[in-house]
């Protein structure tokens, strides 16, 4: 995980702030960023909460005929798997938003997105 400049967030409050890359890294919820936070922005007692999701940004290797299911194997979460026309499914009840699975994305096309 890397912090990148500054937010491009529209309110107020968010404008300007730290905002987190999940592109080079992954999170593992070890707690390093709420010991090193100056600020005190970041909690423990809040806990895991998921601000990143996976979403497909175009076809995957499985789903142009070839073998692939480095996503799957890699989620710690268990939140993947193939559907039928082996484009992956992500379960968003059991993904915990770590980015493990864009990070070992072998053709990129998992990306992490904003959670709405």
């Amino acid at each position: 995980m890397r912090v990148l400049g500054q937010s491009d967030e529209q309110e107020e409050i968010l404008s300007g702030r730290p905002v987190m890359d999940l592109s080079y890294g992954r999170c593992d919820f070890c707690g390093q960023c709420v010991d090193a936070c100056p600020s005190g922005a970041l909690s423990r007692e809040q806990g895991k909460k998921r601000q990143v999701i996976p979403q497909l940004a175009g076809s995957c290797q499985a789903e142009l005929g070839m073998y692939c299911n480095l996503c799957e194997e890699t989620c710690p979460e268990q939140a993947i798997s193939f559907a039928a026309d082996n484009k992956p499914v992500i379960d968003l009840g059991l993904c915990s938003g770590c980015g493990e699975c864009a990070l070992d994305c072998y053709s990129r096309v998992l990306v992490m997105a904003k959670a709405s």
